[in-house]
């Protein structure tokens, strides 16, 4: 028994059903509008200060920032190519393990360049000294402004006064020391290998605690870098060291080196 089989003729669109629409869906009314006037739009969904937050639930996540256009930013590829890099800029991460900061920049790694601000809270074990290490490979190539640096220390729990506990090498206070005197020279001329050192548009670095080993060397080089350029860039320096006081109580040491966009009378921030 032969089965007969009718062809049936392919449905036409007509061209009034396919004016607006395209092969992702409907053509979107703000991507039909000149680029120049969509960046206008964008500046509009975007806060400028980093530190400013929007009214968003971000519950464990602890970033601040503008998160504004992220949903929109989500919704086909041509606005997340045009609005990720403004998110990423107005973002401050916060990351309270360097395990999760280091799987996140390794996920999103084409992003990281558009980073602006970063803390990151870790301890001096090996572990998650070496996956700091990674978070500033994967931000070696990046426009990264602000950093934070928070590091638990087990010295914190057995001498809660910081006075009492070595300096480090970064402190303004420590350079009359005589074991800055002994090491100063040996660390301007050691090769710079913490990807730490590698990261020049820093603008202001703030450190709680006391990180260790390599760690404490690429800060104070960091520290130096950041001086060295605003002197040629002619920009001022301000320093900052004080004390401050955990949510466990424990008193630790904190400083903070920023670049200042000029100099007051014609004399560099001290």
């Amino acid at each position: 028994m032969s089965i007969c089989r009718k062809s049936l003729p392919a449905k036409t669109a007509s061209p009034s059903s396919c004016s607006n629409e395209n092969a992702s869906g409907p053509e979107s009314l703000l991507l039909g509008l000149p680029a120049e006037i969509r960046e206008e739009v964008y500046k509009h969904l975007f806060h400028v200060e980093h530190n400013q937050p929007c009214n968003v639930d971000l519950v464990g996540l602890g970033n601040t920032g503008c998160w504004c256009a992220d949903a929109l930013s989500l919704t086909n590829r041509q606005l997340y190519d045009e609005l990720r890099p403004r998110f990423y800029q107005g973002v401050r991460f916060v990351f309270n393990n360097p395990m999760w900061g280091e799987r996140f920049f390794h996920r999103f790694r084409l992003m990281t360049e558009w980073v602006i601000s970063l803390k990151v809270t870790y301890s001096n074990d090996v572990v998650q000294s070496h996956l700091l290490r990674d978070i500033f490979n994967y931000l070696s190539n990046s426009k990264l402004r602000n950093l934070e640096l928070e590091v638990l220390s087990y010295d914190s729990e057995v001498w809660p006064d910081p006075h009492i506990r070595p300096r480090p090498l970064y402190l303004p206070s420590s350079a009359g020391t005589k074991e800055f005197a002994a090491i100063k020279y040996d660390l301007l001329w050691r090769p710079l290998r913490h990807s730490l050192n590698r990261l020049d548009s820093i603008m202001s670095l703030t450190v709680v605690g006391f990180p260790e080993g390599d760690t404490e060397e690429a800060i104070f080089n960091l520290s130096m870098g950041m001086q060295a350029r605003a002197h040629q860039e002619g920009k001022g320096i301000k320093k900052t060291e004080t004390t401050c006081l955990r949510s466990h109580g424990v008193a630790e040491w904190l400083y903070k080196i920023e670049i200042l966009p000029e100099k007051k009378d014609g004399q560099p921030v001290l």
